[in-house]
């Protein structure tokens, strides 16, 4: 399929008035990936044109049912009405630039990795492009226009993409695509339609630049701060980037929200929202991660080349940390001995260089062969930890897929020897339409370090598997996913430290979507064992089309983690319940939460902690760009109460201002520990 050249203005109005749009060719042929796979979609027609600066599409969709078009800010249309496209501009089964608008004009754009959930992708990539949706009886028409410029792509004359287009309903809930993607293969790109589109010829080296400007007073300390940076872009060719980054502002301006840290085993992983680490990320991203940006502190400057030549990927991730971040690997968890590391003492007043670099050769149909390296240097301590090692994702049929990596790793310490090791992880899986299996083995050898990265545990051998069975229209009961899944994991003399087998089962029954999961364990902590077993699981549920009610669960005997002694360590009972609600309408959007945390003994029913945290969220769209929302955060654990005020105006990813109040106020003390205001203002300069 070649869209439609024009040479007349499309104005982006929602409306296909222009006479391209009229000899434009038609797709159709939408069918259902999700619950009902293959279930056809009449009412969706999309077409493309194309001129020499965007790539256009167009989508009339017709439905029998009320949608659900609220006016929210960006990137917040998951469950409102919405039409998408994913563009594989490399063909390669790898990655897709995903963009999506709701039936209001609402944009959303991000990133999806072959792999991933389609439905639910990644969206912390941002670009700029234009969109524009009406709503008629009947349905809804989106028009948007994405520039070339802001995509990559070959640099060849003739160009061969895959196109995946996509619709979604909430209520009755359905995914829908064209081309209808098989569930009987284990790639999805691959199954896309070719798309030949002829972009111009490359400009050469084109520029942007992303000032920003932050202030804020401290009311309490009576402080002011006056904080500049400024981020730059420079696109080499249509497929390499190079970016720079000088006093990056990452004040978060929404922030992690609070997780319960009372009785955890494993540091928190935090998900990566700072927009100089989202370019290109999915290239770093292997089995095992070593390459976990949030360990990245502070940065003062950054540095990152990323880009493509022919099947070649390309990547080097360089930064500047203020405050690099202690190891995750602390101590040893079955035994509770200290390990060999960067603790806190060794980060005190230090500074990191930080480096990736990244090769992966893409062998088609979401195949590939990679390379990775990777140096963190304290300074002035001069203490560095170098890894690096390779990984392939071998197809082996449409169904079966192989993969596997292979690390090694050397860190010095203060005061002793550098301490170094190997890492690994193997695997199979197959997808078919009524089976799914995977197999996994794995191991990390004690002195294995990823400074940059994440891992939990070293020292380790093991693996896992999981079969689940696929049922699909069965008249209410939508969709139902049983599954049976193990894992065996033991130290290096063959002592096992953790073993876990269980069922599970997710299923769509009418509206309502549950998923559950039961584990039998045994697990060597600080030198004990404990059998012990789970349930976990949630549900969600949309009373309207607006609405969104869920709740989830985790409950069973628990080892104490938190215990400071031996004799305070024993295998206690946990209740960790968190229920919330959503609703969106009109130019109004509101959230509630809570999670419910408790702790108890088993034998004497004491309980040891009670933890509440409630979040409360409430929003209202004044326009399209202009919105505000109001956060309150109440913590039992940490006896506090947060509240914050956002006033938001976002032109585009870039070229947006901000201006907010925060606050803090500790329960315990009866004494304000924070009170605020702040604004930030950026602006996206393309020349």
């Amino acid at each position: 399929m070649t869209p439609t050249p024009t040479t007349e203005p499309v104005h982006i109005d929602g409306t296909l008035d222009e006479a391209a749009w009229s000899q434009a060719e038609i797709v159709a042929g939408y069918g259902e990936l999700f619950p009902a796979p293959g279930a056809p979609d009449p009412g969706v027609q999309a077409r493309f044109l194309q001129d020499a600066t965007a790539l256009y599409i167009a989508v009339v969709v017709r439905v029998d049912h009320a949608l659900n078009a609220p006016l929210v800010p960006r990137d917040q249309t998951l469950f409102n009405d919405w039409v998408g496209v994913s563009l594989d501009t490399f063909a390669d089964g790898q990655r897709a630039f995903s963009f999506r608008v709701s039936a209001r004009g609402v944009q959303a754009d991000g990133i999806y990795t072959e792999g991933g959930d389609f439905w639910m992708q990644d969206l912390s990539w941002d670009t700029v492009w234009s969109s524009a949706a009406t709503l008629q009886e009947g349905g809804y028409t989106v028009e948007l226009a994405i520039p070339w410029r802001s995509l990559r792509y070959p640099k060849a004359q003739d160009q061969a993409w895959k196109v995946i287009l996509s619709r979604f309903q909430p209520s009755p809930f359905r995914v829908t695509t064209a081309p209808i993607i098989s569930t009987d293969q284990a790639a999805t790109l691959t199954q896309g339609l070719e798309l030949r589109p002829t972009p111009p010829p490359a400009r050469g080296v084109t520029f942007e630049a992303l000032p920003t400007l932050t202030g804020g007073y401290d009311i309490a300390r009576n402080e002011a701060t006056f904080d500049p940076g400024v981020s730059a872009r420079l696109a080499l060719s249509s497929s390499f980037t190079a970016d720079l980054t000088a006093n990056p502002d990452y004040s978060q301006i929404e922030a992690d929200a609070d997780q319960v840290t009372s009785n955890v085993k494993y540091p928190l992983f935090l998900r990566e929202k700072r927009s100089f680490f989202l370019e290109n990320a999915d290239l770093f991203r292997t089995d095992i991660d070593v390459a976990y940006s949030r360990s990245i502190v502070e940065p003062l400057a950054g540095w990152k080349l990323s880009g493509r030549a022919g099947n070649l990927g390309l990547g080097f991730l360089g930064a500047l940390d203020e405050h690099p971040a202690p190891s995750t690997i602390g101590f040893d968890y079955a035994t509770g001995e200290s390990l060999p590391g960067w603790d806190e003492h060794t980060m005190e007043d230090q500074w990191a260089f930080d480096h990736l670099v990244r090769a992966r050769w893409d062998t088609g149909n979401g195949g590939s062969v990679g390379a990775i390296l990777s140096d963190k240097e304290l300074v002035p301590k001069a203490l560095g930890n170098r890894l690096g090692g390779v990984d392939a994702v071998i197809p082996l049929s449409q169904r079966w897929k192989a993969h596997a990596q292979a690390l090694y790793s050397e860190t010095d310490l203060e005061g002793a020897a550098p301490i170094h090791g190997p890492a690994w992880q193997v695997g199979v899986s197959e997808s078919s339409e009524r089976v799914s299996f995977e197999v996994n083995h794995f191991g990390v050898g004690e002195g294995f370090r990823a400074e940059n990265g994440y891992l939990e545990e070293v020292g380790r051998i093991g693996g896992e598997s999981q079969v689940k069975l696929h049922f699909r229209d069965l008249g209410l009961v939508r969709s139902v996913e049983p599954d049976v899944h193990t894992s065996a994991t033991f130290d290096l003399d063959a002592v096992p430290t953790e073993l876990r087998v269980g069922p599970g089962v997710s299923a769509f029954v009418g509206q309502v979507y549950t998923e559950a999961q039961v584990d039998v364990v045994r697990e060597r902590f600080v030198g004990q064992t404990f059998d012990r077993w789970s349930v976990d699981g949630f549900s969600a549920f949309p009373p309207t089309p607006s609405s969104n009610v869920y709740v989830a669960w985790d409950i069973g005997p628990v080892p104490h983690y938190a215990a400071e002694t031996a004799e305070d360590l024993y295998l206690g009972f946990g209740y960790d319940v968190t229920g919330g609600a959503e609703l969106a309408a009109g130019r109004f959007r509101g959230t509630v939460d809570v999670t419910f945390d408790q702790f108890q003994r088993s034998a004497s029913g004491e309980v040891v902690y009670t933890t509440v945290l409630s979040r409360a969220q409430v929003g209202l769209n004044l326009t399209r760009p202009l919105s505000v929302r109001v956060i309150s955060e109440w913590n039992t654990w940490d006896e506090t109460l947060d509240s914050s005020v956002l006033l938001a105006f976002v032109e585009n990813y870039g070229t947006a201002a901000w201006l907010g109040y925060q606050e803090s106020y500790d329960l315990e003390g009866d004494a304000w520990t924070e009170r605020s205001v702040f604004a930030k203002v950026s602006y996206l300069w393309r020349p």
